[in-house]
């Protein structure tokens, strides 16, 4: 008689997850508090600090809002109108 193995499962986080995107934010502010506040890498860094946050807020609600890659499929996903294009506006003189 062979007794059967068991397996538990084990949770894997895929790059769309909160905890890998909150992950990668920390590295990154690792990384920026690594150049002087005058250095343009410092800059370019620190907005990849404020995005990643942000994108763990949107994949707490559905990884599907990250993979979208233009303004107006997010636009549909969250159900508002989408933005206008600036070329719509026009300035009136007065």
């Amino acid at each position: 008689m062979t007794t059967k193995e068991t397996t538990t499962a084990k949770k894997v986080n895929h790059p769309w997850s909160a905890d890998a995107l909150l992950a990668k934010a920390q590295r990154y502010a690792e990384d920026m508090l690594s150049h002087s506040p005058e250095d343009w890498q410092f800059g370019l860094v620190s907005t990849f600090v404020l995005e990643f946050p942000a994108r763990a807020a949107l994949a707490n609600i559905s990884p599907t809002l990250l993979r979208t890659r233009t303004t107006r499929i997010i636009s549909t996903s969250l159900s508002v109108a989408p933005p206008q294009p600036l070329s719509s506006f026009r300035v009136q003189s007065t």
